[in-house]
């Protein structure tokens, strides 16, 4: 079993658990995705920020942060622009195509994301929350090469390990790499 890091810690405080992004947009990566639909009725994705620009520039790095996304279906059961812009922007489905895709694919993939807090009312509870969410009401979603979010940083060694949406196949060994191509 690994060990704790608190190398960087100076107290219990320090410790936030995990810390949803401040308002802003980011390069991010998909970390998981769960479209079982066994809790909930909704693709759910959790996103993580490799790099952007938060709204309020003393807001610190947001790099790390996470955020869940959630992908409800509509009424009759049917996927929504939510999925749809979901999906573009990771790659699962290009313009011009329709077909089904496999939500579980887009785990790796890289996209840029818009993030807002807003109030709402607890299902639980009835009780007023803030929420951080996918601004736009989830809409907030493009690919990486996107010239519309082309002036959000990127984490550029992020950058060179995508292609396509997804990390690249590794390369095939050349002969003179192999020290057993002779045998």
């Amino acid at each position: 079993m690994p060990g704790l890091d608190a190398s960087n810690v100076q107290n219990e405080g320090d410790v936030q658990g995990r810390q949803p992004p401040v308002n802003g947009v980011y390069h991010g990566v998909v970390n998981h995705v769960d479209a079982s639909f066994d809790k909930h009725d909704a693709v759910i994705a959790d996103l993580e920020v490799l790099a952007g620009k938060p709204d309020d520039d003393g807001a610190g790095d947001q790099r790390g942060r996470q955020l869940r996304h959630m992908m409800f279906l509509d009424d009759e059961g049917n996927y929504g622009d939510k999925h749809l812009r979901f999906a573009l922007a990771t790659g699962l489905i290009k313009p011009g195509e329709a077909r089904d895709v496999d939500w579980n694919t887009a785990q790796g993939r890289q996209l840029v994301f818009g993030v807002e807090k807003r109030a709402g009312k607890s299902k639980k509870d009835g009780e007023e929350r803030e929420y951080t969410n996918v601004s736009n009401f989830g809409l907030d979603l493009w690919s990486v090469g996107n010239p519309e979010v082309a002036s959000v940083p990127k984490d550029e060694a992020a950058l060179k390990m995508m292609a396509g949406g997804s990390a690249p196949a590794p390369a095939a060994a050349s002969s003179s790499d192999d020290p057993y191509a002779g045998i």
